[in-house]
């Protein structure tokens, strides 16, 4: 009696607890047709702007790219690159809220570049798939407009050179961009467009009523039976 009691109280009391998987906050797919832009560190930085589904904590990336002069030969397993997240000044990169320098897993998506019209980038050009995770969460509230800038800058890829190529998810003036040159210089946002990522994340979980009952009545419980000596 004891024991199934006890188990009952900690049921009571996980009801309150339950964990959130992972999930897509936010997530624009790559069109393989699109041109890329360039963001390499140092050199020309892109971000683009979005809004989480909902509220909760961002805790990995997702992002898609190409290399304008050669495929990574050999084959990199991670590549690095520098993340910052911004937060929204009137339809611009405002305050940088924080940077990392994460070390991507690469993946060969098995899609090759074939942009149309009058490409910059030599068809055939290997798309690769980049993950990373978040050093330190960043919470976002549902539907808050951030930005999100991705630089190339590895040392044992192309760093110092104009290469790599953010993959575009669309082209069109009702989505909007922004670049720099520079960490000192001005984002300038022009409506080119959208590049392709995922965000992923903790959600905020609110637990349902009959789970708050539940969770008060196994505390309730676990007090009085360590009062009593019974557990």
């Amino acid at each position: 009696m004891k024991a199934s009691l006890t188990t009952f109280v900690f049921v009571c009391v996980a009801a309150c607890s339950t964990y959130a998987a992972p999930v897509i906050l936010y997530e624009k797919a790559y069109d393989a047709t699109l041109e890329g832009a360039f963001s390499n560190v140092d050199l020309q930085e892109s971000a683009d702007d979005f809004a989480p589904s909902q509220g909760g904590e961002i805790t990995a990336l997702k992002w898609y790219g190409y290399y304008q002069s050669e495929d990574l030969t050999p084959p990199l397993t991670t590549v690095n690159f520098s993340v910052a997240f911004l937060s929204d000044a009137s339809e611009a990169p405002g305050t940088e809220l924080v940077r990392y320098t994460l070390a991507a897993a690469v993946t060969d998506t098995g899609d090759l570049t074939i942009p149309t019209p009058a490409p910059q980038t030599p068809p055939g050009r290997k798309i690769y798939q980049f993950d990373a995770s978040l050093p330190v969460p960043l919470t976002a509230s549902a539907g808050e407009t951030l930005w999100l800038s991705i630089a190339e800058a590895d040392s044992s890829t192309t760093v110092g050179t104009m290469q790599w190529k953010w993959n575009r998810w669309t082209v069109s003036s009702l989505e909007k961009l922004a670049g720099r040159s520079g960490a000192d210089d001005d984002w300038s946002v022009n409506r080119m467009g959208s590049f392709a990522f995922t965000i992923l994340g903790e959600p905020a979980v609110i637990p349902a009523p009959g789970a708050l009952l539940l969770g008060s009545l196994g505390t309730g419980l676990l007090a009085w039976m360590r009062r009593r000596g019974t557990l």
